[in-house]
Order: C-alpha cells, then structure tokens, then sequence
C-alpha cells in the first residue's frame, strides 16, 4: 500500500470517528415535525437538518416570523431528545441555511456550536411546555390533511394563539401588537372569503373560532381600556401617525388624542367637560389604488368594521340627574362625580351601543402614514331625556 492511499484511508478514518452518524429524531408535533442530527467532534459542533410545516395562512409578515420561532423551538425540541436533557439554543452564535421553504414544507440545515448549547431555564421550559401543548397532533391529524385549507387555518390559529400570547407578556409596544395581530386575523378572513371549496357554514365556524381568539388576545392587551375611557387626556401629539385626515370638530380633540382608535381602530367612549359622553367606531380597509371606485369601496367598508367595533361594545352604563327645569345630564361611566352628588334624584341607565346606531354620522376619516390604510369614524352623543 503506497504511502498516499494509506493516508487518504487514515484521514477517512479520522473523519468517520469525529462525525457520527446521522439520527432521525421525530418530534410530536401538528406540523410533522422531523429533525435528522449528526455531531461532528473535530468542529465541535452538531449539524441538524429539520423539516416541518411552515404558518402559511397569516400575512407575509406574520407568517415568517412565527415560522422562524417554530423552527428554533423544534431545534432546541429535537437537541433535548438527542442529548437526553432539556437544551436550549443561543441561536447568535448558529449557522443556517434555508434549503426549501414554501406553503408544503419548510427545510432548513442548521450548524450549531457546542458552546451556543446551554441547559434550560425554568422560565423558558414553561413557556416551551405550553407551546409543545398547543402543537400536539389532534385526532384528525393526517398527511391528506395538511393539505387541507381548514385544517391548515386551523393549526395556524392555534400557533397564533400561543405565540401571540407569549409576545403580549413582553410587549413594550402594544400599538405596534395590536395591529399586527388585527392583521394577521384579517388575512386569514380574506383567504377564508376567497376559498371557493369552504362551504358557507365552514366559514363561519372558521369566522367565530378567529374572532373569539382575536377577542381574547386583545383583551389581554387592553385590560386598562375600560379606565383609559374615563379619563382621557386630550392633546395632539399623534398627528405625526395620520395623514389626510379630515374630522369634525366636535370630534377632533377626542379622536386625535387615542393613538389605537388613530393606528387600529376600535370603540370609545370619552366623556366631555360639560358631562355628555361620546360615543366613537372606528373602521379601516387596505388601499388598493386611488380610482374613485376604490375610494367607494373604502368608505364602506371601513363603515362597515366601524359598526362592527361598534357592537362589539356589550352596553354603556350612563348616569342620568334629573332637575328641576327637566333638563339632563351624563356623569362618568362607572361612578358619580362629586361635583354632581347634590343632584335631587339619579338612576343608572344601561344601554347597548346598537340603540345609537341609528343616530351614528361619520365624524372623520384619514389614511395610516404610510397610505396603505383608510379609517373611517362614527360617532354620536348619549344624551338622555327623562322627567322628574
């Protein structure tokens, strides 16, 4: 044996001891989850290809982001199995590569150091034992399956769900939350509307199963709100986050002043100096060009979400003093002011917003800064009449 062969046997020699063989790891997941591992010793680092089923029915934005927090959940998931103990990842310190990546299967070869490999927080194993919960594969569970529009809505929703929550633990910008989640829910509608093979019926559970989950997360975000309405600030410090804008008067201060009725839209109520309340929806819609058609389409369809807003506003509790001249006024919503305690008599009022639909004008309308969305308002006064 010449001494080249015997040097070129001893170098794949070597090479065969330092990296081991491949083991595939499968992982209990809805997205049929797999990782294959190998553990190069000479490099001092282990090589992890991992194929799974990407969030495809959000926004483009959404979608990227909670599939790239799957992908390092599945790795620190498949290194735990393999190494026998609870690992995570300082995922700075890896090298990847996105081999395919579309709405069937997402493949992606990671290289990952020894050293970015540490034991796990208890802190962090919570957060990962819930999300395992919630990727766990349901009864219906199939390859035929993930092909399924409803079944992929349906995975994704629940994804959203616990990865949302997650982010509203941490969140330093609600705003900036709030409209990503109020997109993301609002993609996965339209591609709801634009899917002929979903039956009507379909759709709506779909639709009351998104708005439910919508409802709770953004009640986790805005638990101050119903306090925020009473005691509103007014100024105008968000005029940089609007353009065109047109509002009514009476109206302007108000709405000026809430930067989540200015950036996202939703129901206030803000109470005025001389006592009435004001009662405020706010819808928007995407801008898809600037024919007049397209701006017809706008206006209705932000009326529409505006009203939407609107009932999703249970009741109004109002506080109604009757005087002598017969006339009325509106205190706060949840209590009596001081400053009106010696009126003569006083009772409760609890309406539902539906009542004033009918009373409802428009009272203004603008686009998001960057022009991509319309928002149109509606608005009225809750006034009571009663006599003594």
């Amino acid at each position: 044996m010449t001494k080249s062969r015997c040097l070129i046997l001893l170098c794949s020699m070597f090479l065969i001891a330092n990296l081991l063989a491949a083991l595939k790891v499968e992982l209990m997941s809805d997205r049929s989850a797999t990782a294959e591992i190998s553990q190069d010793k000479g490099k001092r680092q282990i090589v992890l290809a991992l194929t799974f089923v990407p969030v495809t029915t959000l926004d483009a934005v959404s979608n990227n982001e909670m599939t790239g927090i799957l992908a390092q959940f599945f790795v620190e998931e498949a290194l735990s199995l393999y190494l026998k103990k609870s690992k995570t990842v300082d995922f700075s310190k890896v090298s990847k590569k996105v081999i395919k990546n579309n709405t069937a299967i997402c493949y992606i070869s990671y290289k990952i150091p020894q050293d970015a490999i540490k034991d796990i927080e208890v802190k962090k194993e919570q957060v990962h034992e819930n999300l395992k919960k919630y990727l766990l594969p349901t009864k219906n569970t199939t390859n035929d399956l993930l092909q399924d529009f409803r079944s992929t809505c349906f995975r994704d929703l629940r994804t959203a769900e616990v990865l949302f929550c997650d982010q509203i633990k941490t969140c330093k910008k609600p705003i900036e939350l709030i409209k990503k989640i109020n997109i993301a829910f609002d993609t996965i509608k339209q591609k709801i509307d634009d899917d002929d093979a979903l039956f009507i019926s379909e759709k709506q559970g779909i639709y009351q199963r998104i708005e439910k989950i919508k409802k709770f997360l953004l009640k986790k975000i805005n638990g101050k709100n119903e306090h925020e309405e009473r005691s509103i600030v007014i100024n105008s410090a968000n005029d940089d986050l609007i353009t065109n804008a047109s509002f009514d008067s009476d109206y302007e201060p108000y709405l000026r002043s809430d930067r989540i009725l200015l950036e996202v839209g939703g129901c206030r109520v803000f109470q005025k100096p001389d006592g009435r309340q004001l009662l405020v929806g706010v819808g928007y819609t995407d801008v898809r060009n600037n024919s007049g058609k397209e701006r017809i389409r706008q206006r209705r369809v932000a009326e529409q979400k505006a009203f939407a807003a609107l009932a999703k506003k249970q009741k109004v509790d109002v506080y109604v003093f009757s005087q002598r001249n017969k006339s009325t006024t509106v205190a706060t919503q949840n209590r009596i002011e001081s400053s009106l305690s010696k009126r003569t008599s006083s009772s409760r009022i609890t309406v539902k917003s539906e009542a004033y639909f009918a009373s409802m004008q428009t009272i203004g309308y603008w686009y998001s800064k960057d022009g991509k969305l319309f928002f149109l308002a509606k608005g009225c006064h809750i006034i009571n009449d009663i006599g003594e």
